[in-house]
C-alpha cells in the first residue's frame, strides 16, 4: 500500500504536463508551415495606385513618389507567422521584436515614422497579393490596434543588406498571447513619407524574434502538483514507525 501511494504521488507530479523551458523563438515569413498553407513566403504589399501579382514577396511600405509625373505609389505591406509552432506550448511570450532587411528606399532617413498593426483580415486572402487592393484590406493594414510605432535610419547610412530591429508593444505581445496555438498570425505596416524596402523580397531576414517565460499554470495543474507532494508527504509520514521500548532485564 505504502508503495502504491509513493508511486501515485509520483504520477500526480509528472502528470502535470507544463513545460518548464524558456528562451527565444524566432519565426520567419519563410518558415516552412507557412510556405505549406499560403504556397509563399509570407509577406507582401497591396496598394491603392497599382496592382500587385501573386507570390510577388516585396514588402515595400511607404510611397514612392513621381512614379510617372505627378502620380505616387503609396504601399501598406504586412509579414505572416506560424503562432503553431511547437517552441511555444506552454510559454507565454515577453516581448516581441520584427526584424526587416532593408534593401533599398529613398525614406530611411527622411523623418517619416514606420507603424505597425493588427490584421484581422483572413491570412489567405491577405496574402492572395492580385490587383489592386481591395479598400478594406489596405484600411486594414494601416489602422486598428496600433503594436508600435518607430524611427527608420535614425539619420545614419542605412546599406541593402542591413537588418533593422522594430519592438511591438504590449497590445502586440498580449494579441500574440492570445493567438499562440491557432495558426497563422499577421502583422500590418505603413510607413509616413517615402518608401523603405524597396527591391525587397524573402530571404529568410524577415523575422519575429520571441521573447518567452513559462506559462503560469492552470489551477488544475497546481492542484495535481499539491496531490503530489501530500502523496509523497503522506507515505513518507506512514512509513516512519515508533522506536520498540527497551525489553526489561
Amino acid at each position: 500500500m505504502r508503495s502504491l501511494g509513493l508511486v501515485l504521488g509520483i504520477a500526480a507530479l509528472l502528470g502535470v504536463g507544463t513545460p518548464t523551458y524558456a528562451g527565444t523563438v524566432t519565426l520567419s515569413t519563410s518558415d516552412a508551415a507557412v510556405v505549406a498553407q499560403l504556397g509563399h513566403p509570407g509577406e507582401g504589399w497591396w496598394s491603392l495606385d497599382t496592382p500587385n501579382i501573386l507570390g510577388n514577396t516585396n514588402y515595400s511600405t511607404g510611397t514612392s513618389p513621381n512614379v510617372s509625373p505627378g502620380v505616387d505609389f503609396t504601399y501598406h505591406s504586412f509579414f505572416t507567422f506560424n503562432l503553431s509552432d511547437a517552441a511555444l506550448n506552454g510559454q507565454t511570450i515577453t516581448s516581441a521584436t520584427l526584424k526587416l532587411q532593408a534593401f533599398i528606399g529613398s525614406g530611411f532617413n527622411d523623418g517619416g515614422l514606420i507603424s505597425f498593426f493588427d490584421v484581422s483580415t483572413d491570412v489567405s486572402v491577405l496574402n492572395h497579393t492580385v490587383g489592386i487592393a481591395p479598400l478594406a484590406i489596405y484600411n486594414d493594414l494601416g489602422s486598428g490596434v496600433s503594436y508600435g510605432t518607430s524611427a527608420v535610419g535614425s539619420g545614419q547610412e542605412v546599406k541593402p543588406t542591413d537588418v533593422l530591429v522594430f519592438s511591438l508593444n504590449n497590445a502586440a505581445i498580449a494579441d500574440l498571447n492570445n493567438a499562440t496555438g491557432h495558426g497563422l498570425f499577421s502583422i500590418g505596416a505603413t510607413k509616413d513619407g517615402r518608401e523603405i524596402f524597396s527591391s525587397s523580397g524573402a530571404n529568410g531576414n524577415q523575422l519575429l524574434v520571441l521573447e518567452l517565460s513559462p506559462a503560469i499554470p492552470e489551477p488544475s495543474t497546481w492542484a495535481m502538483m499539491i496531490l503530489g507532494f501530500a502523496g509523497i508527504g503522506f507515505m513518507a509520514y506512514r512509513g516512519r514507525k515508533p522506536s520498540a521500548a527497551p525489553s526489561a532485564a
